[in-house]
């Protein structure tokens, strides 16, 4: 029997039962260990205020724990429910007799699924920030290497000027370091408890909100009950706007080493680890992963456009059309993971052709606004003078023939590169500014990480 449904009351059309439910039993095997943690917590609570016996309480919590731990281990199966929260339920009744529909007082199903949400948010995103930071270690780590290797600068998708496959990597680190910040502020935004908000209109019941929300490791209280119901979508938009970001940034690498793998580029090479091959063509060497995660922005995108649309127009308080929200959020929390580290795998496993890269770089068009600059450095014409006069000489005679002494290297990519110091440029890339952010916020990170963990152990002790 479901949660709702009496001995009086009609039966569902199995069709529409099925067409209710929905992806959701699928999807909750993700989020049932959550739930299990917020019912505990709910069920001390009730305790503490004289609603359960200390007694009752144990009870509840052994087979709460036991629940936890198969479905912790994914061996819990749910089937012949609506939910997660009707499997607790209904084992806890099965189990316990009465006892079990005990612990629904003073809440709902949507401040429950709502906790259940914002807890498993916090986890996942505890663990993208740890995936994003050491995804930006590695690219650090190869600028260092690299931080000498000449290697064309691209706009347009054609050869610009002269720079480094250092200069290269170490933008990608700071750009993700960028994104980081996204994703942190919406760990801010999932950092709150919903729970005891009840379906959004509060609970006659006395009940202790801060309680829970300590006992369960959230920063703060999302006070207001109705805003806490409002907060679903918040939380999946919010979330899923910075995963985009991530996403954005991983598919441009990505595809830049796609085609910089190419033979026509050859600046890398795609070992065997992370290259797949053709059933038909046996020279193939293919990079499926890198393609997975350029087209993973996509559904990223898709991700968030389709639940920002949900919410459109909703008015206040719970509508089914929230259930709709859940696929979209944990397919992208957990693509955007396991991006992440498919990335690190592909990093680790790429040789860099060194000899390619500068030839490529010794292309004399890479050098015509350095040309200019010098020219306005050596001669006095003012850049606008110096461009036209360096943009005619290419016309007339190529590169060559707008030199005109010979103490300037202009061909001399590691000269070039040297040339070009201040912050943050091809001859001084500053990697000690983004070192320095990295190391202070895996710090913090795996701090975080601790401490959400060992509160969630600390539950079964209550």
């Amino acid at each position: 029997m479901k949660l709702w449904e009496t001995k009086s009351s009609g039966k569902l059309h199995p069709f529409i039962e099925r067409f209710t439910i929905g992806q959701d039993l699928i999807l909750d095997a993700y989020l049932l260990p959550f739930d299990c943690l917020a019912s505990a917590v709910h069920a001390f609570m009730l305790q503490k205020k004289g609603y359960l016996k200390v007694g009752e309480f144990k009870k509840v919590k052994k087979l709460l724990r036991e629940i936890y731990s198969k479905a912790s281990a994914r061996k819990f199966e749910l089937k012949n429910v609506e939910d997660s929260h009707s499997a607790i339920e209904g084992l806890l009744t099965k189990k316990l007799g009465e006892l079990g529909g005990k612990i629904h007082l003073g809440r709902s199903r949507n401040d429950q699924s709502a906790t259940t949400i914002h807890l498993f948010a916090k986890d996942e995103l505890l663990k993208i920030r740890s995936e994003l930071l050491e995804t930006i270690d590695i690219l650090q780590k190869l600028a260092e290497k690299y931080a000498d290797t000449p290697m064309p600068g691209y706009t347009h998708t054609r050869p610009a000027m002269v720079s480094t496959l250092g200069h290269y990597f170490a933008a990608f680190a700071e750009t993700l370091s960028v994104d980081y910040i996204s994703v942190e502020a919406a760990f801010k935004t999932v950092d709150r408890c919903p729970l005891g908000s009840a379906a959004g209109y509060g609970t006659s019941v006395a009940i202790d909100r801060k309680l829970t929300a300590k006992l369960l490791g959230f920063g703060q209280l999302q006070v207001n009950t109705l805003s806490a119901q409002l907060g679903r979508g918040q939380v999946e938009t919010t979330t899923l706007a910075a995963l985009v970001n991530v996403a954005l940034t991983l598919s441009r690498i990505a595809n830049d080493l796609i085609y910089f793998s190419t033979p026509e580029f050859d600046f890398f090479e795609l070992s065997d680890a992370i290259a797949t091959g053709s059933s038909i063509m046996p020279q193939k060497k293919n990079p499926d992963p890198l393609e997975i995660i350029r087209a993973a922005a996509g559904m990223l995108i898709g991700g968030h456009t389709q639940s920002a649309a949900i919410l459109e127009g909703l008015s206040a308080g719970y509508q089914r059309d929230l259930q709709l929200l859940k696929q979209p959020f944990v397919q992208g929390v957990k693509l955007t993971k396991h991006c992440l580290q498919a990335f690190q795998v592909v990093l680790k496993n790429i040789k860099v052709n060194d000899e390619k890269l500068e030839r490529a770089a010794s292309d004399t068009h890479l050098f015509a606004a350095d040309i200019a600059n010098e020219l306005v450095l050596k001669k006095g014409l003012s850049f606008r003078e110096a461009y036209r006069k360096v943009k005619e000489g290419y016309t007339r005679a190529g590169w060559r023939g707008v030199i005109e002494f010979d103490d300037v290297p202009h061909f001399d990519p590691a000269k070039q590169i040297k040339s070009k110091r201040s912050d943050g440029m091809p001859g001084n890339l500053r990697l000690d500014l983004t070192a320095k952010w990295t190391i202070s916020e895996s710090k913090k990170t795996a701090s975080e990480q601790k401490k959400f963990a060992e509160t969630l152990r600390q539950i079964w002790s209550l």
